[in-house]
């Protein structure tokens, strides 16, 4: 959505994301190392890594990757330009 929103210059749209991203990222960080750091819960990095792996896979899988499919049709236009 960050590159969404950076392309179509909404900037409050932006600023929004931005703030739900890093608290995010802090509320991931802090339940993930305190355990690790403070009470040595080494049980928390497989959950913590599983779930960032599995993320990812349900993005590129289950989900609409539109960039993609724009970037493929904008190289489909340059191959068959460059075969001419």
């Amino acid at each position: 959505m960050e590159i969404k929103y950076t392309y179509e210059n909404k900037l409050n749209s932006l600023l929004i994301n931005s703030v739900w991203i890093n608290l995010v990222s802090l509320a991931g960080m802090y339940f993930s190392l305190q355990p690790l750091l403070f009470e040595k819960d080494f049980l928390v990095l497989p959950f913590y890594i599983g779930g960032s792996v599995l993320g990812k896979w349900i993005a590129m899988t289950k989900m609409d990757n539109i960039e993609f499919k724009i970037f493929s049709f904008f190289t489909k236009k340059t191959e068959k330009i460059k075969k001419k």
